[in-house]
This record gives C-alpha cells, structure tokens and sequence, in this order.
C-alpha cells in the first residue's frame, strides 16, 4: 500500500545518525522481498541486498538486526 512505500522512501532519504530500525511491518502477512538491489549493512554486521532481507533474518532469528548505514557494510 501506498502509505508503507512513502514512509520508507521519506526514512532513505533522511541522513539518519546511527542504527534505525526496518520496516518490517508488511512481512507478517508476505514474508517474500524482491530482488531489487539496493544494499544495507546490518548491525550484525552483514551486508544485505535490500531492507527486506533484513526483516527476513529478523523474523527467522527473533534477532534485533538493524540497519547500522545504507551501502555495504
């Protein structure tokens, strides 16, 4: 839905200071990312392909996996 989308794309472009937390809220109910690239380091410090895939890790592991900066970790 469109609200989720503006949400996300407002949180990329803000310069953020330290870890943030994904947007995983869409993933209870379709645990499925696309393979758009678009890389993230992690706090465990993994670089994943895109915000989603973090939410996967976090969802499988019960881990508090953040996003410590956009790009490669």
């Amino acid at each position: 839905h469109m609200n989720g989308l503006w949400l996300v794309r407002l949180r990329r472009d803000h310069l953020s200071l330290g870890p943030r937390t994904p947007i995983c809220e869409h993933m209870e109910e379709s645990p499925v990312c696309s393979q758009t690239s678009n890389l993230v380091c992690g706090t465990d410090g993994v670089t994943y392909d895109n915000e989603c895939q973090i939410c996967l890790i976090r969802l499988k592991t019960k881990q508090d996996i953040q996003i410590f900066k956009d790009g490669k970790c």
